[in-house]
């Protein structure tokens, strides 16, 4: 029996094996395990690189505009304070300064990362951030913008582990997503301050994804700040003022020949463009809202209309409303509709010359809520009230104010609250401007506690930006304007 057990076991292992069929698509997995592997030691080799050049610099690193996600290793992230992703940055554009600004209609297209690290790792929105990114060292905030009752981003001047252009501080970016209370790190635009016809001042956020940095150029990302592109504007013209409604944006074109931080000053020539969100970045998207073509200034060439404070925009029923400087109150819908006169300002209230570092006119401010359009106007020396429930057909006048340095800001809350910013603080109604209280005064922080900005996000939540940009710090209130505290815009 053994002897003819063993024939059968040489006859079986001498016999030809016919090798079974793999499993359909066994080696398309095999091949895709294998490029994740060496994606993984990609990484992993890049990240090491970075730790290496962000641990040999004194300086506190903003490794990235966003945080990692979980399982994504943070050393990948793009560098902020004025760097962009190198996979963001248009092709032949320089990184470290702005674009020329020819005279034809160049477009600078709005920059997608190809297939790679940071497509992979970078989130998409600013509310895929979260703490952990650093923000730029003694960061002086000069804009401010939300998106949602806890989601927001503030732009300003820092001092990011690699200098901008060979300066000392460049445009620097934070956001936070506890309305104030937390500070990270945001990729920010590669420019630096106002001056001239470059650099950018101020921010707003249509949503998570689309923003735009502006004043006196013009900066657009589509993916909450992980990148940023640079809109090539005609030659001469200057930003000076932005909003974002309902998919639009709308921003006022001057041509200016200010200097420096007067980047809005010596305007002769304004026009109101618009543009569909997803499409700013391309400079043929933007088209002139009829009615406001090459509107001039006169005898008053140093004037600048605006969007926030010269003119606003109603989001329940898509109405744009825009202060000229001869005094004439524009109106119209955002559906491309031409703007008309809807009325005038009362004599000695028109816009005045630009605030340096922002644009916004002097004088004369202009912001909606509610059905009424407030104006705060400082023309005659003295702040005076108006507000016109009609859409500026009329203007009844509230009570004198009492004078607490010179306006900045105007904001109105609802329920009859009106703020006013001013080179000696905050000055507040709660009775729609019939009687007035210095809410935040100069003794709070000693000299130069004055404000350049406040607006209201809601009935309760506010902000406020110091005139002096190095106390590196916002103004919040939570409780409708009774009080406000300092928040310090700072890694926690």
């Amino acid at each position: 029996m053994t002897d003819q057990n063993d024939d059968k076991l040489d006859r079986w292992l001498n016999e030809d094996v016919e090798l079974l069929a793999p499993a359909p698509g066994t080696f398309e997995r095999v091949r895709r395990r294998a490029r994740q592997r060496k994606t993984r030691q990609a990484l992993a080799s890049a990240a090491a690189l970075a730790v290496v050049i962000v641990g040999g610099v004194s300086a506190p690193a903003i490794i990235s505009s966003l945080t990692s996600p979980a399982g994504h290793s943070p050393g990948q992230e793009s560098l902020a304070g004025g760097r962009t992703p190198t996979t963001a940055t248009p092709s032949g554009a320089p990184s470290s300064s702005p674009a020329p600004q020819p005279e034809s209609s160049s477009v600078s297209p709005i920059p997608h990362p190809s297939a790679g690290l940071s497509e992979t790792i970078a989130p998409s929105s600013l509310s895929q951030h979260r703490a952990g990114a650093t923000v730029a060292s003694s960061f002086q905030p000069t804009s401010i913008t939300f998106v949602s009752s806890r989601l927001g981003a503030v732009i300003g001047q820092g001092q990011p582990a690699v200098p901008c252009a060979g300066q000392s501080t460049c445009t620097s970016l934070a956001g936070t997503d506890d309305y104030g209370k937390n500070w990270f790190g945001v990729s920010a635009p590669a420019t630096g301050s106002p001056d001239g016809a470059s650099g950018v001042s101020q921010l707003r956020f249509l949503n998570e994804n689309q923003g735009f940095a502006f004043g006196p150029a013009l900066w657009v990302t589509e993916d909450g700040g992980a990148s940023w592109a640079q809109v090539v504007l005609p030659s001469g013209i200057r930003v000076t003022d932005l909003e974002t409604v309902d998919g639009q944006v709308l921003a006022v074109w001057a041509r200016c020949q200010g200097a420096g931080a007067d980047f809005a000053a010596g305007c002769n020539r304004f026009t109101l463009e618009t543009a569909a969100a997803g499409s700013a970045g391309q400079l043929s998207a933007w088209q002139p809202v009829p009615g406001t073509t090459a509107l001039h200034t006169g005898s008053r060439a140093s004037a600048v209309l605006t969007l926030s404070a010269g003119a606003t925009t109603d989001p329940s029923s898509g109405t744009v409303f825009l202060l000229t400087p001869d005094g004439r109150v524009l109106a119209g819908g955002l559906t491309g509709q031409r703007l008309s006169t809807a009325g005038r300002v009362p004599a000695g209230c028109l816009p005045g010359p630009p605030q340096p570092g922002t644009g916004t006119p002097s004088l004369a401010q202009l912001t909606y809520q509610s059905g009424s359009l407030y104006l705060l106007c400082s023309g005659q020396g003295d702040m005076v009230l108006y507000v016109s429930a009609d859409g500026g057909r009329s203007w009844p006048r509230r009570p004198a104010m009492p004078q607490h340095g010179t306006a900045t800001s105007l904001a109105a809350g609802g329920s009859g609250l009106v703020i006013v910013a001013t080179t000696d603080g905050l000055v507040e109604s709660t009775d729609d401007g019939q009687t007035w209280r210095l809410a935040v005064s100069p003794g709070r922080g000693g000299p130069g506690s004055g404000f350049s900005w406040v607006g209201m996000t809601d009935q309760l939540q506010g902000v406020a930006l110091p005139a002096d940009t190095s106390r590196h710090e916002v103004w919040i209130t939570r409780d409708g304007g009774q009080s406000w505290q300092p928040s310090a815009v700072r890694s926690r």
